[in-house]
């Protein structure tokens, strides 16, 4: 048998998630070794953590080289092999951001095509490479593009220049993925939503996608008393405020302008809103914010990491994402687990886990002003609040991150085997 068929009859049989296994007649069978590809390792952002937690959690299992920036790369304790993968630019504004994108993309090719023989698979987060054998995609832009248009600016004239010149960053990002996806690898996508997208935009076969939810550390992210008053003490906050929370950034598409407005529309004369997280026109929300009258109960407090996040969510009382488009948004899970309800619009993609009246709200539309007002003020009252919050952490539990992990290391042995078959 030589060594190809070798690896695929030990993916297969489930042997190759440990150490070196001695065959006899055989040369010994060496761990998988996988490469995984994205931009930024660290815990600044939700997909950014999900790639970090990943490639950590990996290193158990496999041999893993992290393919990525080097200006982003946080330390680690897992043994992980680096390649630094530096794009030509870097920046959050839409120019820079479309450089960063192609750039790193273009390079991450290349540094897989070196590592060619030296790697079983290769484990590309979203488009940061168009080599990858399985992708996990967090959105299909095309179908996200048709939606933005048919459900926000139905009316919208020019379309080609709103998203080719106006938005850069799109049209490299739905190049990227038309070449990435036109090689058919294998793609595990957290909702059905985007499983059907694929099929329907790109001409997948359903076979080569499959649905797995993304996982979460129910520990670190659960109800915390003794952390709630920490940080209430440390804002000024008395312990019995009623506050919500958003967690996002792209402050627009997200919808914080409706959670501003549901917030001065909302009966409850006290309550707050925290934003967590940035956005480039920061000046404009702060301005709608006094306009509306409640700029004094609206904090605006910047991006915080991932590590910080639980004790956020721990310190608030009920979770808002009025998004006009979004996909499965981690923050949502992340919140419910805290034992937060969420209130939540249809367009977040989270009518998976947010059940009407039993850990949330899922609103029609975007959600409007009037109808968040309603919510935060049946979710105000602490003993309604109490008996969402019990069910909002038990709806999630069984997306703990190791209840969720072995399926997705099924589908990075499924990667491997149906690459070392290809030849």
């Amino acid at each position: 048998m030589d060594g190809t068929r070798q690896l695929v009859t030990l993916v297969r049989d489930g042997n190759l998630s440990g150490q070196t296994t001695p065959i006899v007649g055989l040369e010994p069978v060496r761990r998988l070794r996988i490469a995984c590809v994205y931009r930024n390792f660290n815990g600044l952002g939700s997909i950014h953590s999900l790639f970090k937690r990943d490639a950590e959690r990996l290193t158990r299992d496999a041999d893993v080289r992290a393919l990525c920036m080097s200006r982003t790369r946080a330390e680690t304790l897992a043994p992980i092999s680096f390649v630094s993968v530096d794009p030509l630019l870097s920046g959050s504004d839409r120019v820079r951001y479309a450089v960063e994108c192609a750039s790193f993309a273009r390079r991450a090719d290349a540094a897989v095509r070196a590592l060619h023989g030296s790697v079983d698979v290769v484990f590309s987060e979203g488009f940061a490479t168009t080599e990858a054998d399985l992708v996990r995609v967090h959105s299909v832009r095309l179908a996200e593009t048709e939606h933005y248009f048919r459900q926000v600016e139905p009316r919208a004239r020019l379309r080609w220049v709103r998203t080719n010149i106006a938005r850069p960053q799109l049209a490299v990002v739905r190049a990227i993925e038309q070449r990435l996806f036109a090689k058919r690898p294998l793609c595990v996508v957290p909702t059905r939503r985007l499983a059907s997208q694929l099929v329907d935009w790109h001409g997948f076969h359903p076979d080569l996608v499959t649905v797995v939810p993304y996982g979460l550390d129910t520990t670190r992210f659960s109800p915390d008393p003794g952390e709630r008053a920490r940080l209430r003490d440390e804002l000024g906050v008395p312990p019995d405020r009623f506050a919500a929370i958003f967690v996002g950034s792209g402050f627009a598409r997200k919808g914080v302008e409706r959670a501003v407005r549901g917030l001065a529309a909302c009966g409850v004369v006290d309550a707050e809103l925290w934003i967590v997280g940035a956005d480039e026109n920061l000046s404009r929300f702060e301005r709608i914010a006094r306009e509306c009258g409640v700029r004094d109960r609206v904090r605006f407090v910047g991006t915080r990491s991932f590590s910080e996040l639980p004790g956020w969510y721990a310190a608030a009382d009920v979770f808002i994402l009025p998004s006009q488009q979004d996909t499965a948004p981690m923050t949502v899970t992340e919140a419910l687990a805290t034992g937060l309800p969420a209130i939540v619009s249809e367009h977040a993609d989270s009518s998976n886990v947010v059940q009407n009246g039993v850990n949330g709200f899922c609103i029609a539309g975007s959600g409007q002003p009037d109808e968040i007002a309603r919510r935060l003020e049946e979710l105000a009252d602490a003993t309604v609040r109490q008996r969402f919050s019990a069910r909002s952490r038990m709806s999630v539990m069984h997306l703990d991150y190791e209840v969720v992990y072995p399926r997705l290391y099924e589908l990075v042995c499924a990667a491997a085997r149906r690459k070392a078959s290809a030849g």
